[in-house]
């Protein structure tokens, strides 16, 4: 698989399929397992992604608390000291530090600065009018030529395909997070891990995985599959 194409493509499946393996395991109300989101954060530390690795930790951290949440206030203190002393011990330790660094270079060596992606979102918002806002902007002109046409955002690929449905369906992530972030964080901080990753490459939108983007939106924006869910929750 790598012959022939990118670290960074492995390591956004093991994203995805992580991802929906939990939403698969919520809609359904079967048991979750911690050990699908820590195989999924070494399969991204390993491929040295760093929106990969940001999504993997928003994943981690979304089902562990997801997990804990209905526990005794005992129970998730010993959980956080656990997973405080586990990561204090990894700090301290000259081996894994090494490998860490290893692991995290692009961070050690860039931060979070996303290179010539972020030229081409400037250019590409410098490009937007009142006519391409509707029709879209072809990655054959220039600056975007320079990078063969790649934009390294899905945002921006859907919306230079798409022109207005794009936009409509970029804001409807942006309104999903604004007013279900309250009444669905598990769901939200999901699609979070998936919306950060799709952010620095072009790997979204174009292929049958998206089924799954469109169904997790899909569930978040049911209120009567909430209801029912909560309701369930309740009785139980």
């Amino acid at each position: 698989m790598l012959a022939g194409g990118s670290e960074n493509f492995v390591g956004w499946l093991a994203l995805s399929l992580g991802v929906y393996y939990y939403l698969l395991c919520y809609v359904n109300k079967d048991k979750m397992k911690l050990q699908v989101a820590i195989v999924v954060l070494i399969a991204a530390i390993s491929y040295l992604g760093r929106g990969t690795i940001g999504g993997a930790i928003i994943l981690f951290a979304a089902v562990t608390f997801y997990l804990i949440s209905s526990k005794p206030l005992k129970y998730k203190i010993f959980v956080f000291l656990v997973i405080s002393l586990f990561s204090t011990v990894l700090l301290l330790s000259d081996t894994i530090s090494e490998i860490s660094n290893l692991a995290f270079r692009k961070f050690n060596e860039k931060g979070i600065d996303l290179d010539e992606r972020d030229m081409i979102l400037r250019d590409y918002i410098d490009r937007i009018n009142l006519q391409t806002f509707f029709t879209g902007i072809s990655p054959d002109h220039y600056p975007f030529t320079l990078h063969h046409g790649n934009f390294h955002n899905s945002y921006l690929l859907v919306h230079s395909q798409f022109g207005l449905i794009g936009a409509m369906f970029i804001g409807l992530i942006l309104l999903t997070f604004l007013l279900k972030i309250w009444k669905s964080p598990f769901l939200c901080l999901l699609l979070l891990s998936i919306s950060l990753r799709v952010f620095t490459d072009v790997i979204a939108y174009i292929g049958y995985i998206d089924f799954f983007i469109f169904y997790h939106l899909y569930i978040i924006w049911n209120n009567n599959y909430l209801k029912k869910r909560m309701k369930l929750n309740f009785v139980k």
